[in-house]
């Protein structure tokens, strides 16, 4: 049991930890969207804010 358990539970703290990264890459990118753009962060708008910079 060990042995199939094993693979089973690094392949689901991989995933846990690539779920956390992203969540606090989008977290910090649009806080700081939000901070020097005072516009509130819609989904198009990252797009936007990098084309005027």
């Amino acid at each position: 049991m060990k042995a199939s358990f094993n693979p089973l539970l690094t392949a689901v703290v991989a995933a846990a930890v690539g779920a956390v990264l992203g969540i606090l890459a989008v977290s910090i990118g649009t806080s700081t969207i939000t901070n020097s753009n005072t516009k509130p962060a819609n989904v198009e708008q990252p797009i936007i804010v990098y084309g005027e910079r």
